[in-house]
């Protein structure tokens, strides 16, 4: 049964690996199919429209835009849709170009492309005729102003320049000739930046019919004789043609016949040429288009042929690479599972060896921590002992100090007394030290004293809360040695500040002024520190002391 099984398993992991293979080929393969069908319609597109064979051009856009969308390329729909609305107002169907370009979504999401979008739009609205009460100047004048507005506030230099020269012209035409000529000049110098020479003499030709229209003919002798040297030896034939003609329209206005018929000749001569390099032009259009077409149709019928031997070779293939993948996935299994049950096994037995040494280490630990702790807390129990008999034997004042020296180390003592009980916790509560502290201290003291501990059940590592405990038992002692008042009335309070926690010792007492930075006054800062507090203070007036510590 597990024999059926297993060969059932591998039968249908078989197919299945071979079905994901097929599908992520044939993805691919489609995808690079319909790129490779969008760059020919879109190329074929604009071989057409140089060759000014409108209607096929309009075919190979609109086949180009479906594929653009089906693989969701946004921004290729909007251009290839702007320039079939380009298409549509050279073949003068102004109103299905605006329908083109009033369906584009979310243009301004590709400024240049929107730019682009209202500058065709301006030319739509502003070749089509429309009724008399459409205002359609306006609506030229307003997107021509956000078109500019746009290209300055994304520094295109270059749809700037060709705005503003349309602008400029649209202004001189429509409102006012001196209006007009600032805003061309001003396209001018970002033409002449942009080292666009055919351009410039463009803007600087809209430039010279104002001023001829402005009769300042004075301005354009001078522009004449500075515009004819940049092109006169250029095939720049169709600029040429509209300058030549400007020259003899002003020559003629001036009643200069010989002038004007100079450069009507020049102008007749310019428009033989342009023609020329337009028939020139499209003759190696259909060179290459012919040339083109025979390549496609040998290429396709190579691929036919090519495609029948590879449905041969597919089906030969198939069947090898079927039982190629029962071997090898046999194979893999096998030995996949064989290394899986050998490492399985491998590991549990490493993982319980390491278990029981852990264990073992960890409890000698524990067992060597508990005796140091408890040897520890002997020893120092002992040097009191010893302390104490010592005391018996010296002056008064000797004896003091002895008392103080034998404080601290009950201090440190208590602290290994719950290390010891609590069997080595690194973290320790500071009111139940606290408290051990202040029974310790009224065992020794010489007068009785009231504490009033406030105290949060705060645990505190065991490194930094024996100094906890040295800084407690310095403030008690400097309290009972620099009070003043009869009777000690002690409060120990710890609360909660800002990001830490706030420490105030107080006995309600004034002390003596010469106490404030003694030894002992010293030892608790030194002590502060140690902890990481902060902000001491001793107000001796009140006896009472307060710094921040963090945890």
């Amino acid at each position: 049964m597990r024999i059926i099984y297993f060969r059932t398993m591998t039968r249908y992991w078989s197919i299945f690996i071979v079905y994901v293979l097929t599908v992520s080929f044939l993805g691919l393969s489609a995808q690079d199919h319909l790129d490779s069908s969008l760059k020919k319609h879109r190329a074929q597109g604009f071989q057409f429209l140089n060759l000014r064979l409108y209607a096929e051009a309009m075919n190979e856009f609109e086949q180009a835009i479906e594929v653009a969308q089906q693989i969701n390329n946004d921004s290729l729909v909007i251009d290839l849709t702007i320039s079939l609305a380009e298409l549509m107002r050279i073949s003068r169907d102004f109103n299905q170009g605006l329908d083109l370009l009033a369906k584009l979504e979310n243009t301004e999401k590709y400024p240049h492309l929107h730019i682009r979008k209202l500058g065709r739009e301006v030319a739509l609205i502003h070749e089509k005729t429309y009724p008399p009460d459409y205002h359609k100047l306006d609506t030229i004048r307003k997107k021509l102003g956000h078109a500019v507005s746009l290209a300055e506030q994304y520094n295109f230099q270059i749809e700037l320049a060709g705005l503003k020269n349309e602008l400029g012209y649209f202004i001189s035409r429509n409102e006012s000739y001196r209006k007009g000529l600032p805003v061309l000049f001003e396209a001018a110098e970002l033409f002449l930046h942009l080292k666009d020479t055919q351009n410039y003499v463009s803007a600087m030709t809209h430039v010279f019919d104002d001023y001829m229209e402005l009769k300042e003919y004075k301005k354009t002798d001078s522009l004449r004789n500075y515009l004819y040297p940049l092109v006169k030896d250029k095939d720049w034939y169709q600029l040429q043609t509209n300058l030549y003609y400007m020259f003899s329209k002003d020559l003629r206005r001036q009643n200069d016949s010989m002038g004007y018929f100079f450069w009507l000749s020049k102008c007749r001569k310019a428009e033989v040429l342009y023609e020329s390099s337009v028939s020139n032009q499209h003759m190696a259009q259909y060179r290459v288009l012919h040339k083109t077409k025979k390549y496609q149709e040998q290429a396709a019928e190579s691929a036919q042929l090519a495609k029948e031997k590879e449905v041969e070779l597919q089906l030969e293939e198939q069947r090898n690479l079927e039982l190629t993948l029962y071997l090898s996935l046999l194979v893999l299994v096998i030995a996949a599972v064989v290394f899986l049950l050998v490492r399985e096994r491998r590991l549990k037995t490493q993982l319980n060896q390491t278990n029981l040494k852990l264990n073992e280490t960890n409890q000698k630990y524990l067992d060597l921590v508990v005796e140091s702790n408890h040897r520890i807390k002997n020893n120092l129990q002992m040097v009191i002992s010893m302390l104490k008999y010592t005391s018996k034997d010296v002056n008064a004042q000797d004896s003091v100090a002895l008392k103080k020296i034998s404080g601290k180390i009950r201090t440190v003592s208590a602290l290994h007394k719950h290390l010891y009980l609590e069997v080595h916790n690194e973290k320790v509560s500071i009111k139940k030290y606290f408290e051990e502290i202040i029974s310790l201290n009224k065992e020794i003291a010489s007068s009785p004293f009231h504490v009033d501990l406030k105290v949060p059940s705060l645990e505190i590592e065991s490194e930094a809360l024996v100094y906890f405990g040295l800084i407690l038992n310095e403030m008690l002692s400097n309290t009972f040695e620099h009070s003043l008042s009869d009777i000690k009335n002690i409060f120990i309070q710890i609360t909660d500040y800002s990001n830490g926690y706030l420490f105030e010792y107080g006995d309600e007492s004034s002390h003596d002024e010469t106490s404030k930075e003694g030894n002992g006054i010293q030892l608790i800062r030194n002590l502060v520190k140690r902890v990481g507090g902060s902000g001491f203070h001793l107000a001796t007036d009140v006896g009472k002391y307060q710094f921040i510590f963090h945890v």
